[in-house]
């Protein structure tokens, strides 16, 4: 076996054993919903499931097939959330708990003038003394205090808005719970997401919280309740069931890759599997006359099969980001041609010209034309295979920016 070979060999290996490591640990992680440890939601879920309620947990939301009637408890969010989205869905009546003291939920909360801040400790009450372990009283009547003297904290950061009143806090104004509403929905801000984890649930006033939580999201409403977890990721836009989904999981999966730092040949195997994956789901569902279903699009060299087959092919493959790339401009086209109205095939002219007949800026029709000649430049290079230099990284998010940016544009159209 040649060195090239044999170093892909090694990079499967270990993503392989990362993976593993990464799902034993997953009962030990911080907000695990199937996990009873310490620091886990599994008690949480139980006591939903008590109410009757069942909270639908998944590792991937598309807010566009979210209801008025349907509740999202989000807990430490590891990414930005969706804010635009997120309001549009409070606003038709939907009702969002988020519990985050790291910052990610931000752009959420700075959207109705909710800040951050550590809590002043002297007029804190403490648990047995312990600084970290502050007591919260109720500070107004509410359908989340009913039945709770004390919800105790830990390590927790206060939220603040110049108009609502706390509905638990430290002191007089030091706010760890917030509530308000939203249209015809509601939102309640929470500073200390781990008030709902296993460990602190053995706490009477916690676990009464987590019982009323749960009953006022719900509402007796009929609509789902969803538990929203530090991995999981939330997409689309509310009122467009799977809007964007394609394009979002290309753009995520290579910032994923991004951050992490990998082999050379991990890199090579990883981008070409996204792209693998993601022309499977092209071909299943484009209509074979679409302009963009070629032959080329679909065709793979024949390789040795099994496994040994699999490193050859991808040891064999240059650094490029290629087939990601015309995954990408397949899809941006799609969708653009979606939201014009317009039916393939159709020419660059034509989208340019449904643009401006939609009131888009000359100088944002002009970039468009630039972009898409870009695309369509990259296609023939990438049949033909005649395109010598891989495509550099910086170009292929560059052309990503611009992508969003468009779609962005488009969607503002009258």
């Amino acid at each position: 076996m040649s060195s090239r070979p044999r170093s892909s060999l090694v990079a499967l290996l270990a993503l392989a054993l990362v993976a593993i490591a990464a799902r034993a640990g997953a009962q030990d992680a911080d907000f695990a919903p199937e996990s009873d440890a310490w620091n886990g939601l599994g008690r949480f879920v139980a006591i939903a499931r008590e109410r009757g309620v069942t909270l639908e947990i998944p590792a991937r939301l598309d807010v566009g097939t979210l209801q008025p009637a349907d509740a999202l408890v989000i807990v430490s969010p590891n990414d930005e959330l969706p804010a635009a989205s997120l309001t549009d869905f409070m606003r038709a009546g939907g009702r969002i708990a988020l519990g985050d003291d790291f910052g990610r939920g931000d752009t959420l909360l700075r959207t109705f003038r909710i800040g951050r801040g550590r809590p002043n400790r002297a007029d804190a009450l403490r648990l047995r003394g312990n600084e970290e372990l502050l007591v919260a009283r109720p500070s107004a009547g509410h359908p989340l205090t009913e039945g709770v003297s004390a919800l105790v904290t830990n390590h927790p950061m206060v939220v603040y808005h110049p108009e609502l009143e706390p509905i638990f806090s430290f002191g007089e104004r030091d706010a760890v719970v917030l509530a308000g509403a939203v249209g015809a929905g509601r939102l309640v801000a929470i500073g200390d997401p781990s008030v709902l984890i296993a460990n602190m649930l053995e706490l009477r006033g916690n676990r009464r919280f987590a019982e009323n939580l749960v009953g006022y999201l719900e509402g007796e409403r009929g609509g789902r309740v969803f538990l929203i977890t530090p991995g999981a990721v939330m997409v689309g836009r509310y009122g467009e069931p799977g809007a964007d989904r394609p394009l979002h999981d290309v753009r995520a999966m290579l910032e994923r890759l991004a951050d992490v730092e990998l082999p050379e040949s991990a890199l090579r195997i990883a981008a070409a599997a996204i792209a693998g994956i993601l022309m499977v789901l092209a071909a299943g569902v484009l209509p074979r006359s679409s302009p963009y279903a070629g032959a080329a699009m679909f065709a793979r060299p024949s390789v040795p099969g099994g496994f040994a087959g699999r490193i050859e092919w991808f040891s064999q493959r240059p650094a490029n980001l290629g087939d990601p790339a015309m995954v990408y401009k397949l899809e941006l086209e799609i969708e653009l041609h979606r939201r014009l109205g317009l039916i393939a095939p159709v020419s660059i002219d034509d989208v340019a010209n449904r643009m401006k007949a939609r009131g888009m800026r000359a100088d944002d029709v002009e970039s468009a034309r630039r972009l898409l000649g870009e695309l369509a430049e990259l296609r023939e290079e990438w049949e033909r295979g005649t395109r010598g230099d891989a495509l550099p990284e910086a170009r292929f998010r560059k052309i990503l920016a611009s992508g969003e940016a468009l779609l962005e544009k488009v969607r503002n159209l009258g």
